[in-house]
Formats: structure tokens, sequence, C-alpha cells
């Protein structure tokens, strides 16, 4: 069956949904994500890079950002190029999917990731706004693990640069503590018990609030982990590191 609009026949596939349109390549990004096969998700959702379907537009800013961190034989001006066309798609999915938290989740991860390399000062600069967009991704599904650690690192990060050069620098504070509830929150609504780069943070905070024991029960239990990429295993290697300093 046809419809018109006064412009002449539309097909069926004009009238759907964009979920019904975009279902079979929103799973099979979701696939090779899950497969670690970054490159092919880019080569998936490159072509719909127009699109205005924000479910589409968040799997390509994440398909690109991690083919930039982990295929290898991409050179670092392109990995900054990649990053900042990536930040450009995260904000038109930001318009498109204003109370989706994946949506608010990539738009901090590559805001940040493009102020850090703009510099420290601008990386101060963005990060209440950064802190602010994971926050309210967290409101919409607070079960993300991901989330819960990115906003760990952030309280890590201000905790670690200290009251006075946080009043300096005109940014907010934050404590060991609170970054040691974020790692721990995310440990928690994740069924793997947390990323490997959670759990080595944990093991680290844990060290800054002196509860040196903790710490080292995990780093044991990174240390005990497998690994599926580079990444993983780099973590492994630095808690190794420090249950030697131990």
């Amino acid at each position: 069956m046809d419809f018109d609009d006064g412009d002449g026949p539309m097909s069926v596939q004009d009238v759907q949904e964009p979920e019904l349109i975009f279902e079979s390549v929103i799973k099979e990004a979701d696939q090779l994500y899950t497969d670690y096969k970054y490159e092919e998700s880019c080569k998936l959702l490159l072509p719909h890079r127009e699109c205005d379907y924000d479910e589409v537009l968040w799997r390509l800013v994440r398909a690109m950002h991690e083919k930039a961190k982990h295929v290898q034989g991409i050179s670092e001006e392109d990995k900054k190029s990649m990053s900042f066309e990536a930040f450009v798609i995260s904000k038109k999915a930001l318009e498109k999917g204003e109370d989706n938290f994946a949506c608010h989740k990539w738009y901090g991860i590559m805001l940040n990731q493009t102020a850090e390399y703009n510099g420290k000062k601008e990386s101060l600069k963005e990060s209440p706004e950064v802190k602010q967009h994971w926050e309210r991704a967290i409101e919409l599904n607070p079960h993300d693990s991901a989330c819960h650690h990115l906003v760990g690192m952030w309280n890590f990060k201000l905790a670690d640069m200290g009251t006075i050069t946080n009043l300096l620098a005109k940014v907010p504070s934050a404590t060991y503590e609170e970054a040691l509830q974020s790692f721990t929150k995310a440990a928690e609504t994740s069924s793997s018990g947390g990323s490997h780069a959670n759990l080595y943070m944990t093991g680290k905070v844990l060290l800054k609030l002196g509860r040196k024991k903790e710490a080292k029960e995990r780093f044991t239990e990174l240390v005990a982990r497998d690994c599926h990429d580079d990444e993983e295993r780099g973590e492994v290697e630095k808690a190794k590191k420090k249950l030697k300093s131990l």
C-alpha cells in the first residue's frame, strides 16, 4: 500500500520509525562492539553519520572513539582529527536525544577528550560541564557502570590537584572519598564487578586514603583477571607494579 501526501507516493519505509529502519544496524553495531571490532563498527555506521537518529549517532561516536584508542597503525594526528569529528557528531546526537543517557555520556567523553587536546587550561575550563553530562547520564540510567567510573575518574583527578589548585583554576573541589564512592558504584552496577580500569583505580584511591590492605586486595584481584585487549593488559601490569611496591 502506498501513502500520498500530495507530492507523490511514499514508500512504507518513509513512514517507519527510525528504530525500525535502523534495528538491524544497531544490533550489528552492538555485536561488533562486544567483539572488540571497532574498525568494522565504524565502517558499518559511518554511512549513516548524516541521519537524525540519536541511537545510531552515539554508537558511531563510540565506534570512532574506540577505533582511535585501540586500532594499531593510526597516527596521533589522525586520532586527534577523529576525536574532533566524533565530538561534532556527539553534539548532534545530544541535540536529537537530550533524554538519552548514552548521548550525555558520549558527549561528555568527547568534550573531555577534545578539551585535553587543547591543553590543560581548556581541560579544566570544560571539566564542570563534562561532569554535568555524566551526572545527567546517571540520572537517566543509574545502572550504567561506565558513567559511575567516569565520575570517579573526574573526582580523583580534581582531588589529586588539591583544594588550593582547584580554587586558582576556578574549578570545583572533589575528594578521594567521592572518587571511591563512584568506583564502588561502578563495580556494583557491573555484572563483571567493574572494568579492569575501575578495579585498578579503586586500589589506587584506597592507597590515597591510607587503606593499604584493601588496596592490595584489589590489585591482587586484578592481576588474576583475564584480559581481552592491550588496555586491559596495561591495567594488569600497573597492578603488578603496585603490588611489588607494597
